[in-house]
């Protein structure tokens, strides 16, 4: 398992490790995303009534962390809040220390997180043995008083945080949003709960399913019962939506004025003897459905010179874009900023017999070596896997070096 938003390189070294480890060759091995085991703990622990084919739903990994655009709103910083408000309060008394605030902290982690729902009349208790009682600062026999209005301020900077991310969410949606599922450590705070089910429309439901706190563990037990044994139960991802847009160079021929007017992209074809710009050929663009392990064809092609010998190796660059969803993807690489390298794809030529490579003469009647092949990209939970393909074969995994 590993998180959503870890990169493309990031996995490979997990593959690596892993094959290092023991578990298999890494061509044989699955990771998932942890927010897709989630969903499938959630899907199979809440069993929700209402749901339909087309309707959306939202999962909220309360965790512990920031997420990855920076929004401090993990429970880590709802500590901090707490910690902040103590050491505004109490820092100042004798016999304050690292000690005290610790067995505060302990406190709030266990109980108070945990049971606090809003509400303004609920005191807390936290104790500071090591302080004298102290009415100003709210200590009495060792124990230190916060009130509902005071623990609801330690704790909605964070809960709004959280309700805006969701927000974002339910709003990209757009429609058809039925269920947020609520789950990660932080889910046990029952005003969180409150919180997101307060503050969103009827008709979208907020869960938080038994045992949420594990639901990614949970989940992936369940995604790998489903798929090594036929009477297991569970959701089952039959396809995804790509998250992003990824294509290589491509070589078309000038046809138009209007290619014209772009610099440094056109260039002659000596073996086809026609002009030909050079425009970007996309093998999936972002919100295309992918059924996993179906796997997506890119034809390409490579000619070399007969003089330079038989073709050793070829490499691809493959590029990605995040561009909003339903917006067309560029026809040229530099009308986009935003176009990176996502990797680099190197089939296994070797593989292939000399012989099996044409040696065919060109419009120059020079003549040239010729490979057409395809690259069969397959797109799983968290990783993707591509092979070549020549002459109706398969000749295997292609090597990847990612960005």
């Amino acid at each position: 398992m590993v998180p959503a938003m870890w990169p493309e390189k990031a996995k490979a070294v997990a593959f690596s490790c892993a094959e290092r480890a023991g578990f298999g060759k890494a061509f044989k091995l699955r990771i998932i995303s942890e927010p897709e085991t989630a969903t499938m703990h959630a899907l199979h622990a809440s069993s929700p009534h209402g749901l339909e084919v087309g309707d959306k739903i939202v999962l909220c990994d309360a965790g512990g962390e920031a997420p990855r655009n920076g929004t401090l709103c993990g429970n880590t910083f709802l500590n901090r809040n707490f910690e902040e408000f103590l050491k505004n309060r109490l820092s100042f008394c004798p016999g304050w220390g690292r000690d005290t605030l610790e067995e505060a902290l302990h406190r709030f982690e266990a109980v108070a997180k945990r049971t606090f729902c809003g509400n303004e009349d609920d005191n807390f208790h936290f104790p500071v043995l090591r302080i004298a009682d102290n009415a100003k600062a709210g200590v009495c026999r060792g124990q230190f008083c916060v009130t509902g209005r005071e623990m609801k301020e330690i704790f909605n900077p964070v809960l709004q945080a959280v309700h805006d991310l969701v927000k974002d969410q339910v709003r990209t949606s757009s429609k058809n949003m039925k269920t947020i599922f609520l789950v990660g450590g932080y889910v046990q705070s029952p005003y969180l709960r409150k919180y997101l089910r307060d503050h969103f429309a009827l008709g979208i439901e907020a869960l938080a399913p038994v045992n949420g706190w594990t639901a990614v563990m949970r989940g992936a037990l369940i995604k790998t019962v489903r798929e090594i044994c036929a009477s297991g139960t569970g959701a089952l991802v039959e396809s995804r939506v790509a998250r992003r847009t990824m294509g290589s160079f491509g070589y078309k021929r000038h046809l138009t004025r209007k290619c014209m007017m772009i610099r440094g992209s056109k260039f002659w074809d000596k073996f086809d003897g026609i002009r030909r710009i050079t425009v970007m050929e996309w093998l999936i663009q972002k919100g295309d459905v992918i059924v996993e392990g179906d796997p997506v064809n890119h034809a390409l092609k490579q000619i070399q010179h007969e003089t330079r010998g038989p073709l050793k190796s070829i490499h691809t660059t493959v590029y990605e874009l995040d561009s909003p969803t339903g917006e067309r993807a560029p026809m040229y690489y530099n009308d986009s900023p935003d176009i990176k390298i996502y990797a680099t794809l190197s089939p296994p030529l070797d593989k292939i017999e000399k012989t099996c490579v044409p040696l065919v003469r060109g419009y120059d009647n020079k003549s040239y070596y010729r490979v057409s092949y395809d690259i069969r990209a397959a797109f799983f939970s968290a990783h993707s896997e591509y092979s070549l393909r020549y002459d109706g074969k398969n000749y295997g995994t292609v090597k990847v070096d990612y960005a």
